[in-house]
């Protein structure tokens, strides 16, 4: 080696010329050793890899020459593609069999020598994004150190491999070939292969705690900033498109070790907090949390919100400034509303809230902070929910009807014993109710007698079913809710020129409802007590709205008029999907007819 670094050639031409007469020896095949190897074979395999060493030597000294003047370093281009497979796999087979490339770790040798080829000329750069063994280079800086050791509790350089992946996982089209073969890489690697890989990534997240809290004049606050965006951009784009290795990472409790990183980080730099993302943190959190099953996104965010998450949300709420920010984070308030049917959930957040310093509850319920809204909207789910868990934190069951906690159901559902019309879950349900009930049993009582003798009555078990598949029915056919002047939705259906069914959809104010009531004999009981009284409730709460629905049982026509709590009224409803799956009956009764009595 000291003979050819003597004697390497300075001009352009008898440079590109001696690479190539190197290059030739990267083209013989990597011989295996095994125990039973000759020593004829060993000293052949070790004149083959010292070629194939010398030949690697003289491509890097190449391109070093030539890296700074673009048009000579074209020339060098045209042996570079033809040789390429070649020299990356004689460069992996020579860092894992313990070559030595200088005083370099193993990890920074292989990914110094694939940056040298990506940085040399744009022109060869799509060459080597397209290569399925230089993209090998890229996993191999990740998972080539095996040492069971851990690394050094401050080390600044453990997330360059991850800076140089999450580059040739860019989403231009530029980096489709390389993100295609990297991403087909990551999800064949095996089990050892994919602990490692996620382990790696933890032992970078845990360095940069360590850097944030203990040291950080170690590293610039822009390197910071940007590998903090490394890290949760990075998992979460490995997660979407590998399961196996979101779910090493969950096992590997990774949501624990990035949250505790966050947290570093909003605690680290104060005068920096509305530059750092912290609602891209806070919704790649949320992402993890519904990425799975509901009884795992359950556990996980009760786990987070236990640690401080709910707390930390409405730290950053008071300063987020941005409208990404403020979008963000109404979108992770809204994601923990949706979950609060979840008793365990509810009991962390209730733990949660209890924590929320005085001083950012007078900032964010500030009717001048720009997040208001956030806090006024969140509050009052949480109130209306509370009442599902009593003053000691136990568990007991929201009514299904009418608000109230109560601690004992019904094994089954249970109709009023006067008139069988009102679904009842429990006793304390039925005394909640009775002093609007009181007013139309008599009646109604009335009217099962008489459809009972014209055996025109709705099987009990039909009528509860639709009862409870209301929303789930809605959910197929109504596009938009109504906005919020617009509180009593009316769903009947129509025939076509063709005899076929077609649903339509007429909002009213109360008022206008209350009219239309009145105008329609047929809905005489409808129309009293029952429905002023579920009205006022409606009036009085943003986030009700009241459903009448029309539908039909043979020869009959049922109309189920029912309180509908929304998860999210402060703004339109998309088309179905995302947001009224979330919607809950919580309060209803139902009228039914014979058609002949129009």
């Amino acid at each position: 080696m000291g003979w050819l670094a003597i004697n390497w050639p300075t001009s352009t031409n008898q440079m590109v010329d001696a690479v190539r007469a190197y290059a030739v020896h990267l083209r013989a095949p990597i011989i295996p050793i095994g125990d039973d190897t000759s020593d004829a074979d060993r000293n052949l395999v070790k004149d083959v890899n010292s070629r194939s060493y010398h030949a690697l030597w003289a491509v890097e000294n190449a391109m070093s020459a030539l890296k700074g003047d673009k048009q000579e370093a074209r020339k060098l281009i045209p042996t570079l593609v033809e040789y390429l497979e070649g020299i990356f796999l004689w460069h992996q087979n020579l860092a894992l069999g313990g070559t030595k490339f200088g005083n370099m770790p193993q990890w920074a040798v292989v990914n110094d020598f694939f940056l040298h080829f990506l940085r040399f000329h744009e022109e060869l750069k799509g060459v080597v994004l397209s290569s399925c063994c230089a993209m090998n280079s890229v996993i191999m800086a990740v998972t080539i150190d095996q040492d069971p050791r851990a690394p050094s509790p401050f080390d600044t350089e453990l997330s360059i491999p991850f800076s140089v992946l999450y580059e040739c996982l860019g989403t231009s089209e530029a980096y489709s070939d390389s993100r295609r073969i990297l991403l087909h890489y990551l999800s064949t690697l095996s089990s050892h292969l994919t602990t490692v890989f996620t382990r790696k990534i933890l032992a970078v997240i845990e360095n940069q705690t360590n850097i944030v809290k203990s040291a950080p004049d170690l590293q610039s606050f822009e390197d910071t900033n940007r590998i903090a965006g490394l890290l949760y951009l990075i998992p979460d784009t490995l997660a979407e498109a590998c399961p196996r290795l979101g779910a090493q990472l969950l096992k590997d409790d990774f949501l624990s070790v990035y949250f505790a990183f966050v947290t570093a980080l909003w605690g680290a730099y104060p005068a920096n907090r509305g530059k750092l993302m912290f609602g891209d943190h806070i919704n790649s959190l949320f992402k993890w949390c519904g990425r799975y099953r509901p009884t795992t996104s359950c556990t996980l965010l009760s786990k987070l919100i236990d640690k401080g998450l709910l707390v930390f949300m409405f730290d950053v709420a008071c300063v987020a400034s941005s409208k990404r920010d403020i979008r963000l984070t109404e979108y992770s308030l809204e994601t923990i509303m949706s979950f609060l049917a979840s008793p365990r959930v509810l009991r962390s957040v209730q733990s949660s809230v209890k924590n929320i310093p005085t001083s950012t509850q007078r900032i964010i319920s500030s009717p001048d902070a720009r997040n208001h809204s956030l806090w006024s909207n969140f509050m009052s789910e949480f109130k209306a929910q509370t009442g599902g868990l009593g003053v000691s934190g136990r568990e007991v069951v929201q009514c299904d009807n009418f608000k109230g906690g109560h601690t004992k159901r019904y094994k089954k559902p249970q109709t009023c014993s006067g008139c069988h019309s009102v679904v009842y879950c429990s006793a304390e349900c039925q005394r909640i109710d009775w002093k609007v009930h009181r007013h139309e049993c008599g009646k109604r009582a009335a009217a099962h007698e008489d459809l009972k003798t014209r055996k025109l009555r709705i099987p009990h078990s039909v009528r509860f079913h639709q009862f409870l598949v209301t929303v789930d029915i809605l959910a197929t056919m109504i596009q938009e809710w109504p906005c919020l002047n617009d509180k009593v939705s009316v769903f009947t259906h129509t025939l076509d020129d063709d005899r076929e069914i077609v649903p339509y959809l007429n909002v009213f104010s109360v008022e206008e409802y209350r009219c239309r009531l009145k105008e329609d004999p047929a809905r005489e009981v409808t129309a009293g007590v029952r429905f002023e009284a579920m009205a006022e409730w409606v009036e009085r709460d943003p986030k009700l709205r009241l459903l009448d629905w029309c539908t039909s049982y043979g020869n009959i026509e049922a109309n189920l008029l029912c309180i509908v709590a929304l998860p999210n009224p402060t703004r339109r409803f998309m088309p179905f999907g995302s947001y009224l799956v979330d919607a809950k009956i919580i309060g209803g009764i139902m009228l039914q007819r014979d058609e002949d009595d129009d």
